[in-house]
């Protein structure tokens, strides 16, 4: 036994030191292979996510450097964004409430509630639109800014205010139309024609809503303000129960009247 393990030494020892093996080249050449593969894949890869994050940070890094002057609101600012929450409830509430009125309480209501509610209504709205002439936009392609950024000029901010669609509306359906009818019936001058202008009052409430258009845009800026998944969800079934909620209810006001 002392002889055979000093043959195998003697053997290994007398092995010349230039000598390659073939599995010692196999093994060399599916490591630089496996090196490759990785090297490729990983490029291919992780670039992508390199620069996505990159552009994530220098997104970020912009979003703190942005500074609105003063009296300016950021569009992303968290008070624009719980203001626009708030818009949303009260079209929804007011959207229940006018064909109610109009199929259950056909008369001038004498409760106090729904006597405040009209002025409430016109004050908040138009609270908004003088916040809609105080927060900044991101300039598109049809802007003479670059696209992307965000405006703060007064005079830009009013100028694509007035002349969008929104305005038109917001001074449509904020303007009191059935306060001031209703204050002009209760006028001796004009109570022959009394019954006749309290139905105008009446029916010019529908004006009010027109107000779903801009509970369109609503909640479109509160849906891109939720941070998770699951919050996106919970946000398209609240539109769609709503959604069935107010055909029901049109139906069964339309239905009564």
């Amino acid at each position: 036994a002392g002889l055979i393990t000093s043959n195998a030494s003697t053997r290994s020892m007398s092995k010349p030191k230039g000598t390659i093996r073939l599995c010692d080249v196999a093994s060399s050449r599916d490591e630089e292979n496996w090196n490759n593969l990785r090297d490729s894949t990983s490029s291919d890869v992780q670039l992508p996510m390199e620069l996505e994050e990159a552009e994530t940070l220098d997104n970020w890094d912009n979003a703190r450097r942005e500074r609105c002057p003063s009296g300016m609101l950021h569009p992303r600012d968290s008070c624009r964004r719980l203001w626009d929450k708030f818009v949303v409830i009260l079209v929804v509430v007011d959207t229940l409430i006018v064909p109610f009125q109009l199929a259950y309480l056909p008369h001038q209501p004498v409760n106090f509630l729904m006597l405040l509610w009209p002025w409430f209504l016109t004050l908040f709205f138009a609270a908004d639109m003088f916040l809609s002439f105080h927060t900044g936009y991101r300039a598109d392609s049809k802007d003479e800014e670059r696209p992307g950024k965000l405006v703060t000029d007064r005079a830009k901010i009013a100028h694509r205010y007035v002349h969008s669609w929104a305005f038109s509306l917001d001074l449509l359906t904020t303007f009191p139309w059935s306060q001031i009818l209703i204050f002009i019936a209760r006028v001796s001058l004009f109570e022959p024609w009394e019954e006749q202008i309290l139905l105008i009052a009446h029916l010019v409430r529908l004006i009010r809503l027109l107000r779903l258009a801009k509970l369109i845009d609503a909640w479109e800026r509160v849906e891109e303000s939720l941070g998770s998944v699951t919050q996106l969800h919970v946000a398209a079934l609240l539109r769609m129960l709503v959604t069935t909620f107010f055909f029901c209810h049109f139906n069964a006001c339309i239905w009564w009247i």
